[in-house]
């Protein structure tokens, strides 16, 4: 039946069931295109949570990692302050030489064992930032070592000079005289 010819009896029962079947079909198909859309929204809420708590943690990470690199320029500085007076002695010589070469042996182990954690899936995240954290705690230990061992050498030179510029100066006053 069209909409310009009028339905009688049956072919508008007919009509009218047919209607109603299409009615509740399209509203089922609503209802169930409603619960998809809140399945989804729901699933994004979850993955927008899920990357907030990871910046979270990456600013919490770049904040534990700048307060460690403070620290650790400041046990530098301490250490540059202590190495005055141990390289007065000459048995702190041989010591900090050796405490170097076992820092750098540290040093490098940390590395190689960082790399091959690096690229292992097998190692989780947390084991990885913790070598992470250590390697830079040895890094830093490493180059106040290494400065201090520059310090030494650059003294020595210098100790050096003054001592031969003193011979000199006693040269030319014993055969002036």
């Amino acid at each position: 039946c069209s909409p310009f010819q009028p339905c009688v009896g049956l072919q508008s029962w007919r009509s009218d069931k047919c209607m109603q079947a299409i009615r509740d079909d399209i509203e089922l198909k609503y209802k169930e295109t409603l619960r998809e859309n809140r399945r989804e929204t729901v699933h994004l809420e979850k993955d927008k949570d899920r990357v907030q708590g990871y910046r979270q943690a990456i600013a919490s990470q770049s904040q534990q990692l700048m307060e460690e690199c403070r620290r650790l320029s400041q046990e530098q500085e301490s250490l540059t302050g202590e190495k005055n007076p141990l390289l007065q002695t000459g048995g702190a010589r041989a010591l900090f030489h050796m405490a170097l070469e076992r820092e750098r042996e540290e040093v490098k182990e940390g590395l190689v064992e960082r790399q091959e954690a690096f690229y292992s899936i097998l190692v989780p995240w947390e084991k990885r930032l913790e070598m992470e954290k250590d390697v830079l705690v040895r890094a830093g230990r490493e180059q106040a070592l290494t400065q201090l061992d520059l310090r030494y050498w650059q003294l020595q030179v210098t100790l050096q000079k003054h001592r031969r510029a003193e011979a000199t100066l006693l040269e030319t006053q014993s055969s002036n005289l």
